[in-house]
């Protein structure tokens, strides 16, 4: 979900059948059409464009395993999708996935975002301006998440990986696309809550 400056909050129904831009003040719906069967809606911006992306269910599946990313301004969608992304792709066992997923857009219309292809076997994350895009990734080469962008190019998010115990771990990051400079963010000890061993 989204949240921006004018009280306008990103919201779908638990089934994803249904996409809502909320007035939080106001208690007003504006419901979204759908591009596909199901549509998960993510970050908005100050001008309201909304970004997202959408997919085809078949037999209660992921119909071809093609996700589709999208900004949504006024009533008007543009697709977002990366060049890496096979758009003829189709997997009907869903063993691989192809897609753009936006989680974010920033008042200069910027958009950050997963990317997944067959080409890797690790998620890369994306950065889009005005047609233009850059993969991201990590140095260390972990799968990367990034989940939030400012106006100032610094976008958020984490590393996953497994650690030798067989607990799953997640570090903070953040990332200037302009520096290129990568941090790594810690919480202080007392706030750190323990994790749970999977079984």
């Amino acid at each position: 979900y989204g949240l921006n400056d004018n009280n306008k909050v990103t919201m779908h129904s638990v089934d994803l059948t249904n996409a809502y831009i909320y007035d939080i003040v106001d208690e007003t719906y504006d419901k979204l059409p759908l591009l596909g069967k199901r549509m998960f809606l993510a970050g908005i911006n100050n001008n309201n464009s909304v970004v997202g992306f959408y997919w085809d269910v078949e037999n209660g599946r992921l119909k071809n395993g093609l996700y589709r990313g999208f900004i949504y301004t006024n009533g008007s969608y543009v697709l977002l999708d990366h060049p890496i992304v096979n758009l003829n792709f189709s997997d009907p066992d869903w063993d691989t996935v192809e897609g753009t997923l936006p989680t974010d857009i920033n008042n200069k219309g910027q958009v950050v975002g997963y990317l997944w292809h067959r080409d890797s076997d690790i998620s890369e994350c994306f950065f889009y301006d005005k047609g233009t895009w850059k993969v991201i990734s990590h140095p260390s080469g972990l799968p990367l998440e990034i989940e939030g962008l400012n106006d100032y190019g610094y976008m958020v998010g984490s590393l996953h990986y497994v650690d030798d115990e067989g607990y799953d771990v997640y570090v903070g990051v953040r990332y200037n696309v302009h520096t290129e400079e990568w941090l790594t963010l810690t919480l202080p000890e007392e706030w750190q809550v323990s994790a749970v061993k999977p079984t």
